[in-house]
Protein backbone atom coordinates (compact mmCIF):
# COMPACT_ATOMS: atom_id res chain seq x y z
CA UNK A 1 0.00 0.00 0.00
CA UNK A 2 1.03 3.53 -0.67
CA UNK A 3 1.03 5.87 2.25
CA UNK A 4 -0.05 9.40 1.57
CA UNK A 5 2.22 12.01 3.02
CA UNK A 6 0.58 15.07 4.42
CA UNK A 7 2.13 18.31 3.26
CA UNK A 8 4.04 20.04 6.02
CA UNK A 9 2.50 23.27 7.20
CA UNK A 10 5.00 26.10 7.02
CA UNK A 11 5.41 27.95 10.30
CA UNK A 12 5.60 31.70 9.85
CA UNK A 13 8.29 33.87 11.38
CA UNK A 14 5.75 35.49 13.72
CA UNK A 15 4.68 32.10 15.04
CA UNK A 16 8.31 31.09 15.60
CA UNK A 17 8.96 34.27 17.55
CA UNK A 18 5.83 33.77 19.66
CA UNK A 19 6.97 30.25 20.52
CA UNK A 20 10.45 31.57 21.33
CA UNK A 21 9.07 34.36 23.53
CA UNK A 22 6.70 32.12 25.46
CA UNK A 23 9.34 29.46 26.01
CA UNK A 24 11.81 32.14 27.17
CA UNK A 25 9.29 33.47 29.68
CA UNK A 26 8.56 29.98 31.01
CA UNK A 27 12.24 29.01 31.25
CA UNK A 28 13.12 32.31 32.97
CA UNK A 29 10.32 31.82 35.49
CA UNK A 30 11.43 28.27 36.29
CA UNK A 31 15.07 29.33 36.65
CA UNK A 32 14.10 32.26 38.90
CA UNK A 33 12.08 29.94 41.15
CA UNK A 34 14.87 27.34 41.30
CA UNK A 35 17.48 29.97 42.14
CA UNK A 36 15.29 31.38 44.87
CA UNK A 37 14.53 27.99 46.42
CA UNK A 38 17.95 26.34 46.16
CA UNK A 39 20.23 29.29 46.78
CA UNK A 40 17.85 31.12 49.06
CA UNK A 41 18.57 34.28 47.15
CA UNK A 42 16.12 36.32 45.12
CA UNK A 43 16.94 37.54 41.64
CA UNK A 44 17.03 41.28 41.14
CA UNK A 45 13.53 42.70 40.90
CA UNK A 46 14.76 45.06 38.19
CA UNK A 47 15.97 42.13 36.09
CA UNK A 48 12.64 40.33 36.48
CA UNK A 49 10.65 43.47 35.64
CA UNK A 50 12.73 44.27 32.56
CA UNK A 51 12.68 40.70 31.27
CA UNK A 52 8.91 40.34 31.57
CA UNK A 53 8.20 43.80 30.19
CA UNK A 54 10.48 43.22 27.20
CA UNK A 55 9.03 39.85 26.18
CA UNK A 56 5.50 40.80 27.23
CA UNK A 57 5.70 43.93 25.10
CA UNK A 58 7.01 41.91 22.16
CA UNK A 59 4.12 39.45 22.46
CA UNK A 60 1.65 42.33 22.63
CA UNK A 61 3.11 43.91 19.49
CA UNK A 62 3.03 40.57 17.65
CA UNK A 63 -0.61 40.09 18.62
CA UNK A 64 -1.42 43.57 17.29
CA UNK A 65 0.41 42.84 14.02
CA UNK A 66 -1.48 39.58 13.59
CA UNK A 67 -4.78 41.29 14.37
CA UNK A 68 -4.14 44.06 11.84
CA UNK A 69 -3.16 41.53 9.17
CA UNK A 70 -6.37 39.65 9.91
CA UNK A 71 -8.41 42.84 9.47
CA UNK A 72 -6.69 43.66 6.18
CA UNK A 73 -7.23 40.13 4.89
CA UNK A 74 -3.57 39.25 4.44
CA UNK A 75 -3.79 35.99 6.41
CA UNK A 76 -5.14 32.83 4.84
CA UNK A 77 -4.72 31.40 1.38
CA UNK A 78 -8.09 29.70 1.27
CA UNK A 79 -10.09 32.91 1.42
CA UNK A 80 -11.50 32.41 4.91
CA UNK A 81 -9.86 35.58 6.14
CA UNK A 82 -9.84 37.21 2.73
CA UNK A 83 -12.62 39.65 3.54
CA UNK A 84 -12.32 42.43 6.03
CA UNK A 85 -14.04 41.86 9.34
CA UNK A 86 -17.51 43.32 9.44
CA UNK A 87 -17.88 43.16 5.66
CA UNK A 88 -20.61 40.51 5.34
CA UNK A 89 -22.25 40.31 1.96
CA UNK A 90 -24.67 37.61 3.07
CA UNK A 91 -27.18 39.45 5.24
CA UNK A 92 -29.71 36.61 5.35
CA UNK A 93 -28.03 34.70 8.17
CA UNK A 94 -28.48 35.94 11.71
CA UNK A 95 -29.82 39.39 10.85
CA UNK A 96 -33.55 38.72 10.97
CA UNK A 97 -35.37 40.09 13.99
CA UNK A 98 -38.77 39.06 15.15
CA UNK A 99 -40.52 42.22 16.32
Amino acid sequence: MKSKKKPKKKVSALDKYVIFSLSSLIIFTIVAIVVQVLMEQELSSTLITCFFSCFGGELLMLAMIKRLKLKKGEIGDDGIFGKQLGDDTDNSVGNSRAD
